[in-house]
Protein backbone atom coordinates (compact mmCIF):
# COMPACT_ATOMS: atom_id res chain seq x y z
CA UNK A 1 0.00 0.00 0.00
CA UNK A 2 1.79 2.59 -1.50
CA UNK A 3 0.77 5.85 0.01
CA UNK A 4 1.29 9.85 -0.79
CA UNK A 5 3.91 11.21 1.69
CA UNK A 6 2.07 14.46 2.72
CA UNK A 7 4.15 14.44 6.09
CA UNK A 8 1.10 14.39 8.05
CA UNK A 9 -0.32 11.00 9.44
CA UNK A 10 -4.40 10.56 8.85
CA UNK A 11 -5.89 10.62 12.40
CA UNK A 12 -9.16 10.46 13.67
CA UNK A 13 -11.19 10.71 16.92
CA UNK A 14 -13.11 7.40 17.77
CA UNK A 15 -16.81 7.40 16.33
CA UNK A 16 -19.12 7.53 19.40
CA UNK A 17 -20.70 3.08 20.49
CA UNK A 18 -23.52 2.36 23.18
CA UNK A 19 -21.94 -0.04 26.26
CA UNK A 20 -23.20 -3.19 23.61
CA UNK A 21 -21.37 -1.89 20.72
CA UNK A 22 -18.32 -1.59 22.42
CA UNK A 23 -18.34 -5.33 23.82
CA UNK A 24 -18.78 -6.59 20.72
CA UNK A 25 -15.81 -4.67 19.11
CA UNK A 26 -13.73 -5.83 22.05
CA UNK A 27 -15.11 -9.04 21.46
CA UNK A 28 -14.35 -9.19 17.50
CA UNK A 29 -10.63 -7.35 18.20
CA UNK A 30 -9.94 -10.20 20.98
CA UNK A 31 -10.60 -13.00 18.63
CA UNK A 32 -8.64 -10.97 15.97
CA UNK A 33 -5.58 -11.04 18.37
CA UNK A 34 -5.63 -14.04 19.08
CA UNK A 35 -5.38 -14.91 15.79
CA UNK A 36 -2.80 -12.66 14.98
CA UNK A 37 -5.01 -10.13 12.61
CA UNK A 38 -4.50 -7.48 14.73
CA UNK A 39 -2.02 -6.24 17.18
CA UNK A 40 -1.83 -3.03 19.67
CA UNK A 41 0.06 -0.01 18.30
CA UNK A 42 1.73 3.04 18.77
CA UNK A 43 1.26 4.18 15.08
CA UNK A 44 0.51 7.90 14.95
CA UNK A 45 -1.97 7.07 12.21
CA UNK A 46 -6.02 5.96 13.44
CA UNK A 47 -9.10 5.41 11.08
CA UNK A 48 -12.14 5.54 13.09
CA UNK A 49 -13.88 2.21 13.03
CA UNK A 50 -17.15 1.44 13.51
CA UNK A 51 -19.99 -1.95 13.63
CA UNK A 52 -21.88 -1.80 10.05
CA UNK A 53 -24.63 -4.39 10.50
CA UNK A 54 -24.81 -7.15 7.96
CA UNK A 55 -27.84 -8.73 6.23
CA UNK A 56 -27.51 -11.69 8.45
CA UNK A 57 -28.19 -9.46 11.50
CA UNK A 58 -24.71 -9.99 12.44
CA UNK A 59 -22.41 -6.73 12.73
CA UNK A 60 -18.78 -6.53 11.49
CA UNK A 61 -15.95 -4.19 12.47
CA UNK A 62 -15.78 -1.77 9.45
CA UNK A 63 -12.77 1.13 8.97
CA UNK A 64 -13.42 4.22 8.03
CA UNK A 65 -10.05 4.70 5.86
CA UNK A 66 -11.73 7.70 3.54
CA UNK A 67 -9.02 9.54 4.63
CA UNK A 68 -6.72 6.94 4.69
CA UNK A 69 -7.68 5.92 1.11
CA UNK A 70 -7.62 9.68 -0.39
CA UNK A 71 -3.43 9.44 0.40
CA UNK A 72 -3.27 6.11 -1.52
CA UNK A 73 -1.63 5.69 -4.66
CA UNK A 74 -3.94 3.78 -6.89
CA UNK A 75 -3.05 0.44 -7.90
CA UNK A 76 -4.48 -0.91 -11.35
CA UNK A 77 -5.15 -4.55 -12.26
CA UNK A 78 -7.64 -5.31 -14.13
CA UNK A 79 -10.95 -6.35 -12.73
CA UNK A 80 -13.51 -7.73 -14.73
CA UNK A 81 -17.49 -6.46 -14.68
CA UNK A 82 -20.57 -8.93 -14.03
CA UNK A 83 -20.82 -8.50 -17.51
CA UNK A 84 -17.69 -9.60 -18.22
CA UNK A 85 -18.35 -12.57 -16.18
CA UNK A 86 -21.62 -13.60 -17.19
CA UNK A 87 -20.28 -13.80 -21.07
CA UNK A 88 -17.06 -15.92 -20.10
CA UNK A 89 -19.82 -18.67 -18.73
CA UNK A 90 -22.38 -18.83 -21.88
CA UNK A 91 -20.54 -22.31 -23.10
CA UNK A 92 -19.99 -24.01 -19.28
CA UNK A 93 -22.76 -26.20 -18.03
CA UNK A 94 -21.63 -27.07 -14.88
CA UNK A 95 -21.15 -24.26 -12.19
CA UNK A 96 -19.50 -23.99 -8.39
CA UNK A 97 -18.99 -21.15 -6.24
CA UNK A 98 -16.56 -20.84 -3.57
CA UNK A 99 -16.95 -17.75 -1.37
CA UNK A 100 -13.73 -17.01 0.31
CA UNK A 101 -15.22 -15.54 3.65
CA UNK A 102 -12.57 -12.76 5.29
CA UNK A 103 -10.77 -13.82 2.53
CA UNK A 104 -9.01 -10.22 2.50
CA UNK A 105 -7.71 -11.29 6.09
CA UNK A 106 -5.59 -13.70 4.45
CA UNK A 107 -2.88 -11.15 2.62
CA UNK A 108 -0.05 -9.92 5.16
CA UNK A 109 0.53 -6.75 5.45
CA UNK A 110 4.57 -5.19 4.99
CA UNK A 111 5.42 -3.31 8.18
CA UNK A 112 5.24 -0.36 6.51
CA UNK A 113 1.24 -0.80 5.64
CA UNK A 114 0.87 -2.12 8.96
CA UNK A 115 1.32 0.79 10.88
CA UNK A 116 -0.78 2.72 8.39
CA UNK A 117 -4.09 1.12 8.88
CA UNK A 118 -3.92 1.46 12.63
CA UNK A 119 -7.57 2.35 13.91
CA UNK A 120 -8.87 3.86 16.81
CA UNK A 121 -12.16 2.38 18.69
CA UNK A 122 -13.76 4.19 21.82
CA UNK A 123 -11.61 1.51 24.18
CA UNK A 124 -8.23 1.23 22.16
CA UNK A 125 -6.07 1.24 19.22
CA UNK A 126 -4.42 -1.20 16.86
CA UNK A 127 -3.52 -1.75 13.74
CA UNK A 128 -4.32 -4.80 11.10
CA UNK A 129 -1.53 -7.60 10.42
CA UNK A 130 -3.47 -8.54 7.35
CA UNK A 131 -5.40 -6.60 4.72
CA UNK A 132 -8.85 -5.47 5.93
CA UNK A 133 -12.08 -4.45 3.67
CA UNK A 134 -12.15 -0.94 3.17
CA UNK A 135 -8.95 -0.43 1.91
CA UNK A 136 -8.74 1.55 -1.65
CA UNK A 137 -6.59 -1.38 -3.33
CA UNK A 138 -7.38 -4.40 -1.39
CA UNK A 139 -9.99 -5.85 -3.95
CA UNK A 140 -6.93 -5.14 -6.62
CA UNK A 141 -4.30 -7.22 -4.75
CA UNK A 142 -6.89 -9.44 -3.86
CA UNK A 143 -7.33 -10.35 -7.69
CA UNK A 144 -3.90 -9.79 -8.56
CA UNK A 145 -3.16 -12.66 -5.91
CA UNK A 146 -6.42 -15.30 -6.86
CA UNK A 147 -4.47 -14.65 -10.38
CA UNK A 148 -1.54 -15.95 -9.52
CA UNK A 149 -2.71 -19.26 -7.37
CA UNK A 150 -5.11 -19.99 -10.33
CA UNK A 151 -2.43 -19.42 -12.92
CA UNK A 152 -3.76 -20.92 -16.30
CA UNK A 153 -7.34 -21.68 -15.20
CA UNK A 154 -7.66 -18.06 -14.99
CA UNK A 155 -9.90 -16.59 -16.95
CA UNK A 156 -10.44 -19.75 -18.94
CA UNK A 157 -11.76 -22.24 -16.35
CA UNK A 158 -12.33 -19.99 -13.16
CA UNK A 159 -13.74 -16.19 -13.06
CA UNK A 160 -12.09 -13.93 -9.99
CA UNK A 161 -14.60 -11.22 -8.53
CA UNK A 162 -12.04 -9.06 -6.26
Amino acid sequence: MDIIDSGVPVRSKSFKASISERETITNILKEWKHHGIVDDTRSPYASACILGNKEDGDQRFVGGFRPLNSQTVEMNYPISTIDEQFEGLHRHTLFTLLDMGNAYLQIPLTEKAKQKTAFITPDTTGHFNRMIFGLWNAPYEFSRLISIVLGPLGRHSALVSG
